[in-house]
């Protein structure tokens, strides 16, 4: 199942993968990382043509995503890996009302 991750809106989580291959950090082909709005918006990044997802290390890509203070409901966010890491990680984060926005 799922972890959810809440947030205020206006917050910036940082959103993170990890690859491994045989227990092994090993990057994939194409990561790519997506995330939907709670308005159905969907905004796609690839690595290493789009600043916004960046790799920390071997196997390990993050994204910092600004939450609007319009933003508020789920946010569903996907990173991928082709081969030699055929992989998917998927959940959401919510984001929270905030009392000053």
């Amino acid at each position: 199942m799922a972890v959810i991750n809440q947030y205020h809106v206006g917050a910036k989580p940082r959103l993170t993968a990890t690859f491994k291959l045989s227990g092994t950090l090993t990057d994939p082909g194409g990561p790519t990382f997506r995330i939907t709005s709670p308005t159905g918006t969907t905004t796609v990044y690839v690595y290493p043509t789009d600043a916004q997802l960046v790799k920390d290390s071997t196997g390990i890509f993050h994204v910092d995503w600004p939450i609007p203070t319009t933003g508020k409901g789920n946010w569903w966010y996907r990173f991928e890996g082709t081969d030699p890491v055929q992989d998917v990680q998927e959940t959401y984060l919510v984001a929270k009302e905030s009392r000053f926005f």
